[in-house]
């Protein structure tokens, strides 16, 4: 026969267990009176927490009228009896019909808690919140009555709750005088505290006898939350609240009580962040209920009312309110939906929930932010207030809040609501032409706030104008696509802000967004780049990218298109491909690391790092990671985290309006040889250039030239010469060679161009002095290759091992610098990502050639000469030199005043030199081609009025020498030019075609 036909209580033997639960259908029930259309909810149970059962009889009585189901999942039912006759469930749902008069059923069940998923029934504690007992489908008075072991005290949804011992045990008592749909029921060997929170209420905790020193801060702070909220909403809805330490990880709040899990309660931040979350949740969530119907308001409200608003208490609001559009950033806006369709989800690795929790906490609470903003605290909070008198013991939804918002004089909301509910997307916001002008005396700011949404918003914007003097705050009101603004200010502005405190829901622009690891898990196209012999390592991980939908590609395989395509994972931080973007950055040998950029190919697009020392650390770590979203480098040990951090980002989205003039007092100028006299302890000097100005070369020879004089033992770095020249530069030095030789040997006018005046006397002071010259770069045939092919994958393999191996292309500002300097470039082949490229590649390899010749020659000092785009000390040739010898190297930066904006961040001294003048060059006047048949010079085209035209030359002629000097090559005549002076004769022989009497030889002279 059926257990269900006999009944535990025909049983002949009855354990002591089950003893003590027949004990408690002998005891007078203490049932409060009921409505007439409540559901009364008599539940007994008692508990074998050896065996991790739970058994009890749950006697339910229907008003007249009411009609349930009876949810018995995971449930053993032992007995069903319906008006006095036994039935049969027949399956996990039981249906009862609607009667004219009460009807009453009685369930016997039991249940076997297997997992840490159903609950917690053992020796250490009980836990039930799911599936423990027989579920209706409609809210009930509960009754409840438990046996629980004689060292346990108990807690549920309960306006009071008595005990009394009964034998081996203790038999604890609930009554609660609201409707609930839940029931949860808790107990554990607690050490119990109370306080008195006023009107005959009380706040107790129950914690664990090894914890239960944390009661007296709990409490505390618990009875402030609750007369907070009292001040600000209304009075606490019940006669008592519990805050109850959890053997399980939870952070759950109930009617009466929240139950926090044990290493949360540890935690010394959660008495100011959580525990007021979850006593929130008392008014907004339990007392007034939520119509799931409408959407789940409950939770964006308590995240703004308690988690945002004490970060603010802290001075933190703005970065907790940007850390909510993060947030959002990182999912899949069609799975986290729109605000209505949020019902709620605990936190979850899910991508769906995770998505879910985005819209529901984040930008919910954004949506109360802006509209606390719109009307102002006092109303506000008078709506909060009425929300909260009207709808308590009810639930509501968002129709319910928009009504009382109005009875408060909110006004008109309902277009708010509207668009903010319904839509899934945020504002995308920017800032275009922005022109400052002088109009009458004043200064005029014109710009236009603009929304780039395919259906905008009505937003208020907030801007900041910063000056030296301040700032200055505009509401920009946006009822279509942009709003042109005009204002009049006294001071000249430096910056124009959108929305700094992050006051608006909304999109954030790349560089108000910093690498964190949300951005990247929530990634929809994502590379992941595997090292050479890691995959093993891997594996796992591997396995559930792939199950992610991620690509992988192994590191010898990964193209500049793939790197560019998206976010990045780049497990394991030695690979080929990962070195070229992030140059080594040092990790520990232990444990885990996580570090997340920007990738550099690809602005919008995250880039991780990830280094494991072996499959154990691996499998901690992930474990954790997904609570770490909001950080940007992370490091455990064993699955515990040993570093966190953030890196920078900017507050709100920035313009620079103009750029601030800095000046240098006339009486702190010093002469030159006291910026000598600072530099001579310095192990690089770097003085830049622009390549065509003379005053730059007069004021890199002093430099070289005063640092010699006082013993410094000299090397010169050039970039001119590419590293092939070497040879020519030695040999040139050492007097070997004479000058015409060297311009031909080194491939002066091929590899460099730039007119050889400009250098010559730096290199002629190095012959003189035996100064060695160090050719620094790299050949230009192999950068344009890899800026127009848009990265280096076209190289062939020869010459990707001739590039450094370390390239650090995530330098702050690089790319935005470069892209200045690129759309003045953009007319030629190539792409942004090529250009950036090309031109790191420029800046490692002068680095890395500096740094080379610094380690094999421990004594000598340099002095490097190159481009100002090159040597700026926060992204060019120094920071990428101090990489490679140390953060102990001394160097020291110089450059020539040109007018230009100073700048500290990029050079240490400016020198204001008197404008010099090469003298101009003396010319022939005429175009040189190549003959391809005879493979000699040919004269394309002579200038008209020039020396070559009054001598007779004419297109079309050969030339064969010049100052009775052979030429065969460009740089032939080039290197003869040099000798020559205003004012002088120069022969010049050619061959000249003729139609009748053939070729003929011809000698002219040229006055030049």
């Amino acid at each position: 026969m059926p257990p269900w036909k006999t009944g535990w209580r025909q049983k002949a033997a009855l354990s002591l267990f089950e003893l003590l639960l027949l004990m408690i259908l002998c005891l007078p029930a203490n049932a409060a009176p009921t409505t007439e259309t409540a559901v009364d909810y008599q539940l007994l149970t008692a508990f074998d927490t050896a065996a991790h059962l739970v058994k009890g009889t749950a006697e339910i009585t229907l008003p007249p009228g009411a009609a349930t189901v009876v949810h018995l999942d995971g449930l053993r039912v032992t007995a069903v009896e319906l008006d006095g006759v036994e039935i049969k469930p027949g399956g996990p749902a039981l249906s009862i019909a609607a009667s004219t008069s009460d009807r009453r059923l009685i369930i016997h069940y039991e249940k076997e808690i297997k997992s840490m998923n159903d609950g917690l029934v053992g020796n250490s504690g009980i836990v039930l919140s799911d599936d423990w007992y027989p579920q209706l489908d409609l809210p009930a008075l509960f009754h409840l009555q438990a046996v629980i072991p004689a060292n346990f005290l108990a807690v549920s949804e309960a306006d009071s709750i008595s005990t009394e011992s009964v034998p081996n045990s203790r038999l604890v008592t609930f009554e609660f005088s609201r409707p609930l749909t839940y029931l949860h029921f808790i107990a554990g060997p607690y050490v119990e505290r109370k306080v008195s929170i006023g009107n005959g209420k009380s706040l107790y905790t129950y914690f664990f006898p090894e914890d239960a020193e944390l009661a007296a801060d709990y409490l505390r702070k618990g009875k402030a939350y609750i007369q907070r909220y009292e001040k600000l909403i209304g009075p606490y809805p019940y006669q008592r609240f519990s805050i109850v330490e959890n053997r399980l990880p939870t952070g759950y709040a109930m009617p009466t009580f929240t139950l926090l899990g044990q290493a949360v309660v540890r935690l010394p931040f959660i008495v100011d962040t959580s525990l007021g979350h979850e006593i929130l949740h008392s008014w907004f969530g339990n007392a007034v209920g939520v119509d799931y119907a409408q959407g789940n308001w409950c939770e964006g409200l308590t995240t703004c009312l308690a988690d945002q608003s004490f970060a603010a208490e802290r001075g933190q609001g703005a970065a907790f309110r940007k850390g909510q559009l993060i947030k959002f950033a990182a999912v899949n806006r069609e799975l986290g939906g729109a605000i209505e369709d949020f019902q709620g989800g605990e936190a979850s690795p899910n991508p769906r929930r995770i998505a879910r929790r985005a819209v529901g906490y984040g930008k919910a609470s954004m949506l109360f932010h802006m509209l606390r903003r719109k009307v102002g605290d006092q109303v506000f909070f008078a709506a909060l207030r009425d929300f909260y008198r009207r709808m308590d013991g009810k639930t509501a939804g968002w129709r319910d809040i928009e009504q009382s918002f109005k009875n408060a004089g909110g006004g008109e909301l309902k277009y708010f609501f509207e668009q903010w509910l319904t839509r899934k997307d945020a504002p995308n916001l920017k800032a275009e032409d922005i022109s400052l002008n002088e109009v009458d005396g004043r200064l005029r700011l014109k710009f236009t706030i603009a929304q780039t949404n395919k259906v905008p918003y009505r937003i208020e914007v907030p801007v900041v104008i910063i000056s030296d003097f301040g700032q200055r705050r505009e509401m920009v009101k946006l009822t279509g696509k942009s709003q042109k603004m005009e204002l009049t200010l006294r001071q000249y502005p430096l910056e124009l802000v959108i929305d700094p405190d992050y006051d608006l829901m909304r999109t954030l622009g790349v560089d108000e967004t910093p690498p964190v690891w949300a951005l990247l898990a929530g990634a929809d196209k994502l590379t992941v780049v595997v090292a050479a012999g890691k995959y093993d390592l891997y594996a796992p991980y591997i396995k559930e990218l792939e199950h992610r939908g991620a690509k992988i590609i192994a590191d010898n395989e990964v193209t500049d298109k793939e790197l560019a395509a998206g976010s990045l994972i780049f497990l394991g931080p030695s690979g080929v491909a990962a070195r070229g973007l992030f140059a080594n950055p040092s990790y520990p040998e232990t444990g885990m690391t996580v570090d997340v950029h920007h990738n550099p190919l690809n602005p919008k697009a995250m880039a991780a790092l990830i280094k494991v020392a072996n499959h154990e650390e691996l499998r901690a770590g992930l474990i954790k990671l997904r609570h770490y979203g909001k950080y940007s480098y992370l490091h455990f040990e064993a699955g515990h985290i040993k570093e966190k951090r953030i890196s920078r980002a900017e507050m709100g989205r920035r313009y620079i309006i103009s750029v601030e003039p800095r000046g240098v007092a006339l009486p702190a100028t010093v002469r030159f040889n006291r910026i000598v006299s600072r530099i001579v302890n310095k192990r690089v000097i770097y003085v830049g250039e622009m390549h065509t100005r003379y005053a730059d070369h007069k004021l890199q020879l002093r430099v070289v030239r005063d640092l010699w004089n006082r013993g410094i033992n000299l090397a010169i770095g050039m970039e001119m010469f590419p590293r092939s020249s070497q040879g020519a530069l030695d040999d040139f030095v050492a007097g070997k060679i004479n000058e015409a030789e060297f311009l031909h040997k080194s491939k002066y006018f091929k590899v460099w161009s730039f007119d050889y005046r400009l250098y010559r006397e730096i290199l002629n002071f190095a012959r003189a002095h035996l100064v060695p010259v160090i050719a620094l770069n790299i050949g230009k045939d192999k950068v344009s290759k890899v800026y127009k092919d848009g990265g280096i994958s076209g190289l062939v393999p020869e010459e990707k091992m001739a590039l450094p191996l370390n390239r650090d292309l995530d330098v702050p500002g690089y790319r935005e610098r470069l892209a200045d300097v690129f759309q003045m470039h953009s007319g030629g082949p190539g792409n942004m990502n090529g250009f950036m490229q090309a031109q790191a590649i420029w800046d490692e390899v002068m680095a890395r050639g500096v740094a080379e010749y610094l380690k094999a020659n421990p004594a000598k000092h340099m002095v490097v000469l190159a481009g100002r785009g090159h040597i700026l000390k926060d992204q060019g040739i120094p920071l990428r030199v101090r990489r490679r010898l140390g953060p102990g190297l001394k160097q020291a930066v110089i450059i020539n005043s040109e007018g230009r904006a100073l700048n500290p961040k990029e050079e240490d001294f400016v020198v204001f030199s008197p404008e010099v003048q090469l003298p101009p060059r003396v010319l022939m006047g005429i175009v040189m081609g190549w003959d391809e048949k005879t493979k000699e010079i040919k004269i394309e085209r002579v200038s008209r009025y020039s020396p070559a035209a009054r001598a007779g030359i004419k297109a079309g002629d050969i030339l064969l020498k010049m100052a009775d000097k052979p030429v065969r090559t460009t740089a032939d005549v080039k290197i003869i030019m040099l000798g020559e002076k205003r004012g002088d004769k120069l022969t010049v022989l050619v061959r000249r075609h003729q139609l009748i009497f053939g070729d003929e030889e011809l000698s002219f002279t040229l006055h030049l």
